[in-house]
This record gives structure tokens, sequence and C-alpha cells, in this order.
């Protein structure tokens, strides 16, 4: 009987330690305006990937009259990534993740 007692506070504790890691889990986002690679929203330490991707389209939507893509989302640890050229040299732009800085 002792050692199911043991095995059941394992399985127990096992559950509360994964669900305070899923809990403490934070999104991000970029979102951007295809058409203007000027316009464009991040978002960062949200609560879940819709609230993240939410916020970078409200963010990117102050900056254009026209419509924002998310185009990248990641949670947890990383850094993200978004480079645009001189308005008189193109649009060029483009984004990444990567673990670190």
């Amino acid at each position: 009987m002792k050692r199911l007692n043991v095995l059941t506070s394992s399985i127990i504790l096992g559950g509360i330690s994964l669900f305070s890691y899923v809990q403490a889990a934070e999104f991000a986002a970029l979102a951007i305006d295809r058409n203007n690679g000027f316009a464009y929203g991040w978002s960062h330490g949200q609560a879940s990937l819709v609230l993240a991707e939410q916020r970078a389209t409200e963010e990117c939507k102050k900056r254009t009259d026209h419509s924002c893509t998310v185009v990248l989302s990641w949670s947890g640890d990383g850094c993200g990534v978004y480079r645009t050229v001189e308005g008189n040299v193109g649009t060029a732009y483009g984004w990444g993740v990567a673990p670190t800085q």
C-alpha cells in the first residue's frame, strides 16, 4: 500500500509541475502589411497564441490602412527579428526566430 501512495504522489506532483510550466509559457507574434513592409506590429509576453496574434495585428494596424497578416508566432524562449530596407531602395523585408539574439 505504501508503494502505491508514493507512485500516486509522484504522478500528482508531475501533473502539477507540467501544469505550472504550461501556464508560465509566453507567446509572441509578428504581423506585417505585405503591401507596405514598413507597417508591422510585434507582441510578446502574451498568455496565449491567440492574444499574441491579436496584439501584433492591432499594433500593425496602427501603422497602415491596409490589412495586416500574422507571419510569425512562437512561444517560450527565443528571439524574433524583422528587417526591412530603406524606402528608396525597395520593399524587401524578412523575419525569423532563433534561440538567442
